[in-house]
């Protein structure tokens, strides 16, 4: 079925790493394989049974742009709002 299609989406987007983070020699730990594949590796950078892959409606890298997170996320269901439908964004980040 088509994303459109359905009631519920779930959309994943990785924030980039804070200063805090980097300054501390934090490392990333998650990869994204767009369109849907989230990968949160082990700490030692080598495959491992504690990885961990998670498939969602879309993902999205930290490289990713509010824009294009809006137009996949938010414009459809704006757009179906300002079509008499009911519609809600539920944003949970850190």
């Amino acid at each position: 079925a088509n994303m459109s299609d359905r009631n519920v989406r779930v959309i994943c987007r990785i924030r980039p790493m804070n200063e805090k983070e980097l300054k501390s020699g934090g490392r990333c730990c998650v990869s994204v394989a767009p369109p849907q594949t989230v990968s949160v590796v082990a700490a030692n950078e080598r495959a491992s049974a504690d990885d961990r892959t998670f498939i969602f409606d879309r993902a999205f890298s930290e490289n990713s742009t509010q824009q294009e997170l809006f137009e996949v996320a938010a414009k459809p269901v704006v757009d179906s709002v300002l079509e008499g439908f009911n519609g809600t964004v539920f944003a949970y980040g850190q």
